[in-house]
C-alpha cells in the first residue's frame, strides 16, 4: 500500500487515495485470497459497503458473510 501511495506521474500521482477500511484473519493465504477474489468479483459498491459496515458494527466479532 506505501506504494500506491508514493507520489508518481500518471493521473493519481499527486493523490493519496489508498487507505485500509476491511481486515480479517484467515488459517491460509490460500483462504484468504478467495475471499479477496469473491469479494472482488462483486462489483457492487452497495454490497462492499455493507460489508464494511457490518465489520465496523461487530467491533470484531466473528460472524459470516
Amino acid at each position: 500500500m506505501i506504494r500506491h501511495n508514493q507520489k508518481s506521474k500518471g493521473f493519481t500521482g499527486n493523490t493519496n487515495d489508498w487507505k485500509v477500511v476491511y481486515t480479517k484473519n484467515y488459517q491460509t493465504k490460500e483462504l484468504a485470497h478467495k475471499r479477496e477474489l469473491q469479494i472482488k468479483s462483486w462489483k457492487s459498491r452497495i454490497k462492499i459497503e455493507e460489508l464494511i459496515s457490518k465489520k465496523i458494527s461487530s467491533a470484531g466479532s466473528e460472524h459470516s458473510d
